[in-house]
Parts: C-alpha cells; sequence; structure tokens
C-alpha cells in the first residue's frame, strides 16, 4: 500500500493547517474488488484530496484508458485536483479493475479518546463467500 504521505508536488493543491483542539480527521480510501489500494489520513477534506490526487496522478496511465488519463493529468497540471480525481474514478474500471473513493470525517467522541464516524459502504462491495473447498465448513444458522 503506498505511503499516507503526500509529495506535494500536484499544481495547485495545498494543505490548511489547523489547531489540534478542534481536531478532527479526514480518510479517504481508495477501494477494489480485492481490497484497499491507498488511504489517506488528513486533519481535512483537502488534506486527503492532496494525496488522493498525487495516488491518482501515478495510476492514472496505467488504469485508465489513455484518452481518459490525458485529461486526469491535464487537470492536474491545470491545477484543479478535485477535478481529476473525479475525472479519474468516473473511469475507473472502463479499462481494468473498478476503482471508488470513500472519504469520511472522523470526530473525538466526547466520552472517550477514540475516533467515531460512519464509513458508507460501496454498491461495489459484496462481502467474500466461502467455498467448501477452503478447508473451513461453512457456519449454520
Amino acid at each position: 500500500m503506498p505511503s499516507l504521505n503526500a509529495d506535494n508536488n500536484v499544481p495547485g493543491a495545498h494543505i490548511a493547517t489547523r489547531r489540534l483542539d478542534d481536531a478532527s480527521l479526514c480518510v479517504s480510501i481508495v477501494s477494489a474488488v480485492d481490497g484497499a489500494r491507498f488511504a489517506a489520513v488528513a486533519p481535512d477534506a483537502e488534506g486527503c484530496l492532496v494525496q488522493v490526487a498525487s495516488y491518482v496522478a501515478d495510476h492514472a496511465s496505467a488504469q485508465l484508458w489513455p484518452s481518459s488519463a490525458r485529461r486526469v493529468h491535464e487537470l492536474l497540471a491545470a491545477g484543479d485536483p478535485s477535478a481529476a480525481v473525479a475525472e479519474y474514478f468516473q473511469h475507473a474500471g472502463e479499462r481494468w479493475e473498478a476503482e471508488w473513493l470513500v472519504t469520511v470525517r472522523l470526530e473525538p467522541t466526547s466520552r472517550s479518546s477514540a475516533w467515531a464516524g460512519m464509513v458508507p459502504l460501496s454498491d461495489h462491495f459484496t462481502p467474500p463467500q466461502r467455498s467448501s473447498d477452503d478447508g473451513l465448513e461453512p457456519a449454520h444458522v
């Protein structure tokens, strides 16, 4: 899995800083049918966007058809990482495996130091099914 640190080389992208007193975390996960392919964690959505845009820049040529990859790189060069990320995920799966992006904000709970937040599951997600030849007997309810 790629590093959680972004190479802030995406034109037009910057990370805003916040005080830790009003801390929250933003988490972005790029997934495919075989599991998570990339995760980004930042204090805000813009920080996650920078990291996801870096992932998109690195993977567009291999994952997308050439015309779509070219468009993604043009948008990044024009300083529009949000449009580039949207373009990438609009076309992901047309050439190779489908990928999707889930971004959530986690807030500290008032009762503990734990972080909490909803993580929506994509429509593409299906839990793995056990087969009878994996050496485990299926559970009967």
